[in-house]
């Protein structure tokens, strides 16, 4: 499955993202788009971790917890 991950802090850096996930397994991929111009973030970023139930524990523990001063607020958008 993809998580789409929103309410993201516009200053964090993918790297913040990673070391957030990479507590729950290891990330397959994430796309972070940024800015052109400014290079912050759009304040959302969708994560494929190597294991589904990685995925769902990092959804649950995650969904609607406060980080860098943002709700963050996390779905399931497709599955594998």
């Amino acid at each position: 499955m993809t998580l789409f991950v929103n309410n993201l802090p516009q200053q964090v850096a993918q790297a913040d993202i990673l070391d957030l996930f990479g507590n729950y397994g290891s990330i397959k991929h994430i796309f972070y788009p940024t800015h052109g111009s400014t290079g912050e973030g759009l304040g959302f970023a969708f994560i494929q971790m190597t294991a589904k139930p990685q995925e769902e524990i990092a959804k649950f523990q995650l969904h609607g917890a406060e980080w860098m001063g943002n709700s963050l607020q996390i779905r399931e958008v497709s599955s594998d």
